[in-house]
């Protein structure tokens, strides 16, 4: 009896524990129920995150297979998801590094960044990749430096433009005149302008000796100074580096200056001290030299805090000190020429008037002795005056050409201006060229209008050019007439034309009538031609006169000259 209790309260115990286990179970398996909800709520929530990511998210297991991709991977390698999943992933995984993959994505290029991260996948092992598409990014970075680079080389294109045009410039400026003093002084003033702060410049002179010509400052204030160093005694030593780059024609560029070489610069403590005031802070010397010839040198000083001279000032110097030498140097062969060609225009002078003293006398007794004096001449005794007076006057008129033109070669023929009506002077002309062409059976024709053509001229001058194209005229036409006609060309200018139907000029002689010293048929001179100087003293006297004189012709057909001068 006892036995069957104990059995029976032992049963209820067990009954008891197995409802509370029961209880635990359905506890326990409702909590499992609910993590597995939520856990699967939790992956869904987190391949949704994935699937919307706006990066490409693909995981990769340990042998390279790509295990799971999200819809932005999908577009990013254009591709199906079963085509991507279960494939190999093709590119090499470096965990905590960013890896650039150039990729194609629908058939046009695209640039990813992908980082990499180790994780689990499904319980494995497994590398998750995330990649960006920085296409877009990567072009504008790329064209961001193509715009650095255009707008350094648009700056590039700037600077070389803007110093050509300086270049181009400069060479105009120098190149403008003919006088070394002007060109110095030009010189000094494009370099303050553009390249220093301070610009002396040194010649050679006929001694080979170097001499301080010219010195200028950019600073208007600083004008007083500039006039002391000009007129600064210069005495250089065969060390002074301006002598050394005039010798080696090697250009010295010091970006920073030694103020302790001020002392080998000047030549006593006066000198120093006006070097000391120039504040030199940087200095160039750039040599001067054309057709290998040492014409100087061009020291240029930068006084100003902060700018130092490099390798492209010294570029723009140079460039200048050639374009200075140049013009430098062709104004010294200008002064050359200019010296001969007036030790030629003085002795033609003195050879013209010391022949025309003994000419005037001969003709003076050729004419006494045709007139009888001191007694009567048979008839072949006058006939041979008669050729000593021809030939003597054919050479007085060869001697007054060579003269004229030896005046006006020079610059030395004066001008006598008045007011003249041109008509007037070309039918006094006429008159004297008439009987010659009379002479040789020409008919000579003057055309002049009523209206009076008034200009302000050398009268003389006008005369002795028409005489001279008259002349000619008469000269070379053996049938046929000679015409000079006076008109109005314009409100501005008379016109003179004279036209013959002589023998013409060939094509290949009309560009050199003009030249002095120069005939079509050179054996006329053995005949008693001229000069050829007319035609060359006939276009120089008209543009003295402010005119121009033109020629048309046709061989074997005539010529025509034509005489602009401008009215009043």
């Amino acid at each position: 009896m006892e036995i069957t209790q104990e059995v029976e309260a032992r049963l209820k115990s067990l009954a008891v524990e197995q409802s509370r286990l029961a209880r635990k179970v359905e506890i326990a398996e409702r909590e499992l129920a609910r993590r597995t909800e939520e856990l699967a709520a939790s992956e869904a929530r987190f391949r949704d995150v994935i699937e919307r990511n706006a990066d490409a998210i693909i995981v990769v297991d340990r042998t390279g297979v790509v295990r799971f991709a999200n819809s932005m991977a999908m577009r990013l390698f254009s591709g199906r998801k079963q085509d991507l999943l279960g494939g190999p992933f093709g590119f090499p995984l470096v965990v905590g590094e960013t890896t650039e993959l150039d990729l194609i994505s629908n058939g046009a290029p695209r640039v990813a960044e992908m980082r990499v991260v180790e994780s689990e996948w499904e319980g494995e092992p497994a590398s998750i990749a995330s990649l960006r598409d920085v296409t877009e990014r990567r072009q504008a970075e790329q064209n961001a430096r193509a715009l650095i680079r255009e707008q350094a080389a648009r700056s590039a294109a700037e600077g070389a433009a803007q110093r050509l045009r300086f270049l181009l410039e400069s060479s105009t400026l120098l190149a403008g005149s003919l006088e070394q003093a002007t060109i110095l002084e030009r010189l000094a003033r494009l370099c303050v302008a553009e390249t220093s702060d301070w610009a002396l410049v040194f010649c050679t002179d006929d001694t080979g000796r170097l001499r301080r010509l010219e010195v200028a400052s950019g600073d208007p204030s600083k004008a007083d100074l500039a006039r002391e160093l000009t007129d600064a005694a210069f005495e250089p030593t065969d060390s002074h580096p301006v002598v050394s780059v005039t010798k080696t024609r090697r250009p010295l560029l010091m970006p920073k200056f030694d103020p302790r070489l001020v002392e080998s610069l000047a030549h006593d403590a006066q000198h120093a001290e006006l070097i000391r005031r120039l504040r030199i802070r940087s200095l160039m010397i750039i040599p001067m030299t054309a057709r290998d010839r040492e014409l100087g040198a061009i020291a240029l000083v930068s006084s100003t805090p902060g700018r130092t001279f490099d390798e492209h000032d010294l570029a723009l110097a140079e460039d200048i000190a050639a374009r200075a030498a140049l013009a430098i140097d062709n104004a010294r062969l200008y002064e050359e020429v200019k010296k001969a060609n007036e030790t030629k225009a003085d002795f033609l002078a003195v050879l013209s008037h010391d022949l025309r003293t003994p000419l005037t006398a001969i003709l003076g007794y050729a004419d006494l002795l045709d007139i009888g004096i001191p007694e009567p001449l048979p008839s072949a005794a006058r006939e041979r005056v008669q050729r000593i007076r021809t030939a003597a006057r054919h050479l007085l008129y060869l001697l007054n050409e060579l003269l004229a033109f030896a005046r006006l070669d020079a610059g030395h023929e004066e001008l006598h201006l008045r007011d003249v009506d041109v008509g007037d002077i070309a039918r006094d002309v006429g008159t004297v060229i008439e009987p010659l062409a009379n002479a040789r059976q020409l008919r000579f024709i003057t055309e002049a209008t009523d209206q009076p053509l008034t200009l302000r001229t050398d009268p003389d001058k006008l005369r002795q050019i028409l005489l001279n194209i008259l002349g000619n005229a008469v000269k070379y036409t053996e049938r046929g007439s000679v015409r000079m006609q006076i008109r109005r060309k314009d409100e501005r200018s008379a016109e003179i034309r004279v036209e013959d139907t002589g023998v013409g000029i060939a094509p290949a002689h009309l560009s050199r009538i003009f030249e002095p010293f120069w005939q079509a048929d050179p054996t006329q001179r053995s005949q008693g031609g001229g000069t050829g100087l007319g035609l060359s003293v006939v276009r120089r006297l008209a543009r003295l006169l402010r005119g121009e004189v033109t020629v048309d012709s046709e061989l074997g057909r005539g010529t025509i000259f034509t005489l602009t001068l401008p009215l009043l």
